[in-house]
Formats: C-alpha cells, sequence, structure tokens
C-alpha cells in the first residue's frame, strides 16, 4: 500500500487509479489542493511515480505529487483521510476500497485528536515540573535551564527536538521570573509588528 498526494493543479481526475484498491479525497483546506489518499498498486514505487507522471504530465517531482510506502496500517491512514475539517466531512473523490463508515471515522478522528491535544499540553506542563525537581539551576538564565531541561530530556531517553526544547525553557523561564515573561510579551510583539 502507498500513501500518495497529488496536487489538483497538476492533475484533473484519478480515473487511472480506478482499477487498483484505493481511497482518495479532496483536501481543499490546506495550502494547496491536492488529492490524497492510498492506494493498493501490485508493483514498487517508482512503476507508480511513471504512471502518475504519465498520467499527469504537469505533476512534476515533490511540487506536484508524492508517493510513500504506507507506514500505518491502512484502515488508520484511511481514519486520517476521513479528517475533513473539524465540521465538514471529506471531500471523497475515490472509493474502490468500499469504506462505508466515512462519518464514523471523521469523529473518531477528531475525537482522538482532542484526546491527543490535551495530553500533549498536560505532557509539556508536567516535564516543565520535572525537570525543576530534578534538574534544579544554580541561576534562572537561558543557558542554566537549557541544561537542565536537556538533562532531564537525555536521562528520560526522550527525544530531542529544538523546538520543545525551546518551549519547555521559555515556559519554564516565564512560569519564574515576571520580569522575563514581561520581556518575553515584549519580544513576541516586536515579532509580530504589534504595539504594547
Amino acid at each position: 500500500m502507498y500513501a500518495v498526494r497529488i496536487h489538483t493543479e497538476h492533475c484533473d481526475t484519478l480515473d487511472f487509479l480506478k482499477e487498483y484498491k484505493s481511497f482518495f479525497v479532496l483536501e481543499r483546506d490546506a495550502s494547496r489542493a491536492h488529492y490524497q489518499g492510498i492506494v493498493e498498486y501490485p508493483r514498487q514505487p517508482a512503476s507508480l511515480r511513471a504512471l502518475i507522471k504519465k498520467k499527469c504530465p504537469r505533476a512534476v517531482g515533490n511540487a506536484g505529487y508524492s508517493v510513500k510506502q504506507l507506514t500505518e496500517t491502512p484502515e488508520r491512514y484511511v481514519q486520517y483521510l476521513c479528517k475533513g475539517t473539524h465540521n465538514t466531512y471529506p471531500e471523497l473523490v475515490l472509493n474502490t476500497m468500499d469504506v462505508t463508515n466515512i462519518v464514523e471515522k471523521h469523529m473518531l478522528y477528531w475525537k482522538e485528536h482532542a484526546l491527543l491535544k490535551e495530553t500533549s499540553t498536560k505532557k509539556k506542563k508536567s516535564v516543565a515540573s520535572d525537570v525543576q525537581k530534578e534538574f534544579p539551576w544554580a541561576e534562572l538564565t537561558f543557558n542554566c535551564v537549557t541544561q537542565s531541561v536537556l538533562d532531564y530530556l537525555i536521562s528520560h531517553d526522550r527525544p530531542i527536538n529544538m523546538n520543545y526544547i525551546q518551549g519547555l525553557v521559555l515556559l519554564i523561564l516565564a512560569k519564574n521570573d515576571s520580569k522575563y515573561r514581561t520581556q518575553l510579551v515584549a519580544s513576541i510583539c516586536r515579532k509580530n509588528n504589534l504595539l504594547l
């Protein structure tokens, strides 16, 4: 199974995929409208790419289309494809997999999405508190707090993600120093061209 994305400006129809088990939706709310779906294609991905190039000659490179080996179960990916927007169901383009419970999958996606978002926020707050307890810093500076956050993540075998680390450091600094919080607000306002 392959996950496929083809931008609509490069391809008018997906009829050429009807002979394969596939499920595609049209995503208009993205920065560029595109078809996104899965296809059970019997040959190598290079062969599927060649087919797409032949049937959609305007689709060139990653800007026009993408083909990847599916890394999760087809059922899970179909649920993702059924997300639509929070208030609208997906715009179905091709369904030779006979997926029938699209509304159910749509609701399940948004229910799980809300839980993940809630869990992620709680986890970040929890990590910030745990860092303070386990790796107290000598002084409240960006460098000291960053070192404590890094030590915490390494000791707990957590992945190192620069944006996540920066977010935790800023949270800890803003939480523990009102002067720093005021500076942070001013910095954010300047960056976004807002007046205080």
